[in-house]
């Protein structure tokens, strides 16, 4: 029975040694990489989970030693960190395809409405300079109407005005006889 013992001791030794170097590079490999962009994220803590939750697991369970890395308590702040970044990121994936789906909706409507509003203003521009050509000869004869109002307004002034003279002249005279 110590020869059995021996023999897992034995057994979990030479796995250490063939598994440590093994997760050590593939550790190094990994921080070499880490954060190398925000879009490696995924792809990094994908591939970490997978290294500490199946293939070192694995690797570990033949040595009879404690992994906690590879413990799925340790493992879940990570895939919840990844589950929240992968609704994040469909979040903003979906904001920008709504984004785009309505300017791409939009255009055909915001083509149509600035050509009908340059339409209706060139209209516009155009009635305006019709009425105005109509209402031309209206403001010339108003123009004469007003020129004859004028000098109407003038003679008769003219003639209130020589009314008075001639009353007052013919006061002085009344007046001059009576004295």
């Amino acid at each position: 029975s110590d020869f059995t013992g021996f023999r897992s001791l034995a057994g979990a030794a030479g796995a250490t040694v063939k598994t440590i170097p093994t997760v050590m590079i593939n550790l190094q490999n990994r921080a070499s990489t880490q954060n190398v962009s925000a879009s490696d994220f995924e792809t990094q803590a994908v591939d970490f989970l997978e290294a500490w939750g199946q293939e070192y697991r694995m690797e570990m369970e033949v040595t009879e030693f404690e992994c906690p890395p590879c413990e799925a308590s340790s493992l879940r702040p990570l895939e919840q960190s990844l589950a929240k970044y992968r609704n994040a990121s469909a979040g903003i994936a979906e904001l920008d395809r709504l984004t785009t789906n309505f300017v791409q909706d939009a255009t055909p409507t915001l083509k149509l409405l600035r050509k009908a509003g340059l339409e209706d203003a060139a209209t516009l521009a155009t009635w305006v300079s019709s009425a105005g050509s109509a209402l031309q000869p209206l403001l010339d004869s108003w123009e004469h109407f007003n020129q004859a109002v004028a000098v109407t307004s003038r003679c008769a002034m003219g003639g209130l005005l020589a009314s008075v003279i001639l009353g007052l002249a013919s006061l002085v005279m009344l007046r001059g006889e009576a004295a």
